[in-house]
């Protein structure tokens, strides 16, 4: 043990070594460039009204920096990198602020749990933001506040957090309520003004009914989240550190297990800033574990996967619905509808955005699915040709539609592609 203690203390002076550890992390995680798609056509091709969907969909309103940057970005892989660089970049942080190594091990393990945080999506990028503007009102930096507001209003909807932090700390400090104004009123400078906020709600909305990263924290939700959670609640309580504006992003971690992840990725700087010390240097068997635990799900987790750094998305049968030419609609399923917007001409029924549909809408989409409407009908009127979807969600569909002689012409990674038999040249198909 004591030779292990030694040989951390030795590497822990390696400070790129600390910077390169977020980097395994991010490959623990879910990884897609398929979650880049959708923003990056938005940025490309349709940034206010939407174009991409046959159904009639409601005027946009969404941050818009996370479409701009990944369509400049061009390709896909590129602006995945760029999530990569944001979590080198944290590990910067902590290796030159973190003075003690065991803390900086246990903040890594701490970060497993919230391997959601690690993808490469808008969130990811909007956790930077949370970081500097927890660290400047701690610092009560007006002017860098009132910036980062700028910026994170324009990046990603938890931008509400920068005004909900002071208005805590206002609770008990009631000169905060004029920060709490200015905050509120640099939001407006975005594209959409007043309505980014009725935006948030609007997501919530759907998003409780739609998505289970959106559920309540309970002990065992996706474990070990609700755990981690719970552990770093009581500890908080016991210290009582009330007055902390992470005591905000606690309370609001419960609602929803996305929310806390956000706990577990802040609980470290939490600590920093209040003062706290983590880890005693003396403690010698449990960073060692730690170290160990972390290893090994690292380790595990990346030998037993074949999906890291893929795209995971039916990216030939995308290339079969080209070499067609044809570019009537496509009814797909869920995960695919990004990939479809970034890659063909053809209109889709539905993706992953939930603003532009209502709930109608999703439950005629749904109906489709079920194969409990007139799909021939459906499909005549919307010009469907070809159908996108996956086992076993979608199979009543896949059936229906053989059923009615629709060919099936492939299928790729749980997907299969159908098409209207007297659509498709099967010659151009195989070329």
């Amino acid at each position: 043990m004591a030779f292990i203690r030694t040989l951390f203390q030795k590497t822990a002076k390696l400070s790129w070594l600390f910077w390169s550890l977020p980097g395994v992390f991010m490959s623990m995680g879910y990884f897609s460039t398929i979650d880049l798609a959708g923003w990056s056509a938005s940025g490309k091709r349709s940034l206010f009204v939407d174009t991409f969907s046959v159904l009639p969909t409601k005027p946009l309103c969404y941050p818009l920096l996370p479409s701009l940057l990944y369509a400049a970005c061009q390709n896909l892989h590129i602006a995945a990198a760029l999530h990569v660089l944001l979590w080198l970049y944290f590990g910067y942080l902590a290796a030159i602020h973190l003075r003690s190594w065991q803390a900086f091990l246990i903040g890594l393990l701490l970060l497993y749990p919230c391997r959601i945080l690690l993808c490469a999506r808008p969130s990811t990028l909007a956790l930077l933001p949370l970081l500097l503007h927890l660290i400047a009102l701690h610092k009560m930096k007006t002017k860098q506040l009132l910036l980062i507001q700028i910026f994170w209003v324009n990046l990603h909807g938890s931008f509400i957090l920068g005004i909900l932090m002071p208005l805590w700390q206002a609770l008990f400090m009631r000169h905060r309520l004029r920060l709490v104004l200015q905050l509120t009123l640099v939001s407006l400078l975005n594209p959409f003004g007043w309505r980014m906020f009725s935006y948030l709600l609007e997501t919530r909305n759907y998003a409780v009914n739609l998505f289970p990263e959106w559920a309540p924290v309970s002990l065992l939700t996706q474990f070990p989240v609700g755990l981690s959670y719970f552990l770093i609640l009581l500890y908080w309580a016991f210290f009582g550190f009330m007055q902390s504006p992470f005591t905000l992003i606690l309370l609001l971690g419960g609602t929803a297990t996305r929310h806390a992840q956000l706990v577990n990725f802040l609980f470290l700087p939490a600590l920093a800033l209040s003062g706290t010390v983590a880890i005693r240097s003396y403690k010698r068997f449990y960073p060692c574990l730690a170290f160990v635990i972390i290893s090994i799900l690292a380790c595990g987790n990346v030998l037993s996967r074949s999906d890291i750094w893929d795209d995971s998305g039916p990216l030939k049968i995308i290339e079969t619905i080209k070499k067609t030419e044809k570019t009537c609609a496509i009814y797909n399923n869920w995960t695919t509808g990004g990939l479809i917007m970034n890659s063909l001409p053809n209109k889709l029924f539905i993706d992953s955005r939930t603003l532009p549909y209502t709930m109608d809408q999703f439950s005629f989409y749904f109906a489709i699915a079920l194969a409990t409407t007139d799909i021939e009908r459906v499909f005549r009127d919307f010009n469907v040709c070809f159908a996108i979807l996956n086992h076993p969600s979608y199979d009543p569909l896949i059936t229906a539609l053989q059923q009615k002689g629709w060919r099936l012409l492939m299928e790729e990674k749980g997907n299969v592609l159908l098409a209207l038999e007297d659509v498709v040249d099967l010659k151009k198909v195989n070329e």
